[in-house]
C-alpha cells in the first residue's frame, strides 16, 4: 500500500530499487484519469526523480517506458 512517507534505501545493482520507487508513481498515474491530470490548477510534475549522472537519469527514464508500457498518455 502507498502510504506517501519518504524511504531511504541502499542496496546492489539488480536488486529492484529502480522499480521500488516507479511502481508507485506509475500506479498512481495510472489511477489518475486524463481530465483529473490536466485540470491541476497549476501545470507542475508528478515527481521528481534525481539521478547523479545524465546516464543514470536515461536508464530510469526508460525503465519507467517499459513499466508504463503506453498505459500513461
Amino acid at each position: 500500500m502507498c502510504s506517501g512517507l519518504d524511504v531511504k534505501g541502499q542496496s546492489e545493482t539488480g536488486t529492484g530499487k529502480t522499480a521500488a520507487f516507479l511502481l508507485p508513481i506509475i500506479d498512481k498515474l495510472i489511477k489518475m484519469d486524463r481530465a483529473e491530470r490536466v485540470a491541476l490548477e497549476k501545470p507542475s510534475p508528478y515527481a521528481i526523480i534525481v539521478e547523479p549522472t545524465r546516464e543514470l537519469c536515461l536508464q530510469v527514464y526508460e525503465i519507467g517506458r517499459k513499466f508504463a508500457n503506453g498505459r500513461i498518455d
